[in-house]
């Protein structure tokens, strides 16, 4: 029979190994989270690029007034302000 400190030694191993094994797994959840992040990041980033190109592309086709003119007002379309 084994004795109790040979049993406290494979008990120690075995705990060991269990943890071990846990921060394995939180390492690598750890690691998708931060690359699920990353990947929302630079989706939202795209989608605000083309948000902003689009805004920039009406507004050089319907006003060509801009807000660093005397008049500032804002047109939306080439009836309202005469462009």
């Amino acid at each position: 029979m084994l004795s109790n400190s040979v049993l406290l030694e494979l008990l120690a191993k075995e705990r060991h190994q269990a943890f071990e094994q846990e921060a394995k797994k939180m390492r690598l959840l750890k690691f998708i989270k931060a690359n699920q992040q990353r990947k929302q990041f630079y989706s939202v980033e795209k989608f605000a690029n083309l948000l902003i190109s689009m805004g920039e592309h009406l507004k050089r086709k319907y006003c060509r007034k801009t807000s660093m003119d005397t008049d500032s007002s804002v047109c939306l379309s080439k009836d309202s302000c005469g462009c």
